[in-house]
This record gives C-alpha cells, sequence and structure tokens, in this order.
C-alpha cells in the first residue's frame, strides 16, 4: 500500500514538472480557453495574486463574438485605493508601452472586458507583462506584476 501512495506521488510530480517545462517554466497556467498569469509584488508591496484571461462569448445587438474577460484578484492590497492596471508590451523587468488599459483594481480585485481573442494575445510576437500601480498619484510605483507567456511550439 505504502509503495503504491508513493508511486502515485511521484507520477504527479513528474506530471507537475513535465507541465511547468512546457510552459516555459513561469508557472502560468494555459488551456485553449482560459489562462491564468500568477501575479508577484514588486517594491516590498507584498500584493500578490492572478490574473485570469478568459475567452467568453459577448453578445451586442443579437450578435456573438468572442473577447477576453480578466480579471485580476489580489491579496495585500490597501482597502479602498484604486490602483490602476494594465497589460503592456515587455515583460515584468523592462515594461514598454501600455497595451490595454483595465479597470482599476480596488480592494484586491478589477474585472475588464477586452476587445480581443485569447488566440490573438496568444500569437502575440511580443512578450506582453500585466501589472498593477500603486495608485493613480504614485503611477511610477509597481506593486505586482506577471508576464503573460507566449507559447511554445506545442501548445
Amino acid at each position: 500500500m505504502k509503495n503504491a501512495v508513493v508511486a502515485i506521488i511521484v507520477i504527479i510530480l513528474v506530471a507537475g514538472g513535465v507541465w511547468w517545462y512546457l510552459n516555459g517554466g513561469t508557472g502560468a497556467m494555459m488551456s485553449a480557453n482560459t489562462l491564468v498569469v500568477p501575479l508577484s509584488a514588486q517594491n516590498a508591496s507584498g500584493e500578490n495574486g492572478t490574473a485570469t484571461l478568459a475567452e467568453v462569448d459577448q453578445t451586442t445587438a443579437g450578435a456573438v463574438k468572442k473577447i477576453v474577460r480578466l480579471t485580476i484578484k489580489v491579496t495585500g492590497a490597501v482597502a479602498d485605493v484604486p490602483q490602476p492596471a494594465h497589460i503592456h508590451v515587455g515583460s515584468c523587468a523592462n515594461l514598454g508601452a501600455p497595451v490595454f488599459p483595465l479597470t482599476s483594481v480596488v480592494n484586491g480585485m478589477s474585472v475588464t472586458d477586452i476587445d480581443t481573442t485569447l488566440d490573438q494575445i496568444k500569437a502575440s510576437k511580443q512578450p506582453l507583462a500585466i501589472n498593477l500601480h500603486k495608485s493613480a498619484s504614485e503611477a511610477s510605483t509597481y506593486v505586482a506584476c506577471g508576464n503573460i507567456p507566449l507559447p511554445t511550439a506545442t501548445q
């Protein structure tokens, strides 16, 4: 019985390692309809969480199209202070221009509908990152960031 439990644990660990390797070691989880990007604290903010990009149907005037709903959830955020957020060209280490403005994070949460698809984001030839600012008045201080992984050839 102990050998079976140990074998199952080893299989789970190996499978997780293979998944991590195939996803570029980013920690991001990617599926056909959803991408979860870990957000890590910056500048000793203590703000960590996730940004979930989920492809959903949007109906406008009877027409249905795919959009991306980006949900940010962080812990450690200051209460009742809107924190601007964006998707930028570049990486957390080297942010470029904003590509998509996002709804400001308030009390650790925001939801933004973006007029694009996950396929368009995944097909980007340039790196992208999601970042949060401390506040509108302290926009130059970044409090959390996560790199959106570019798909590998196996994805």
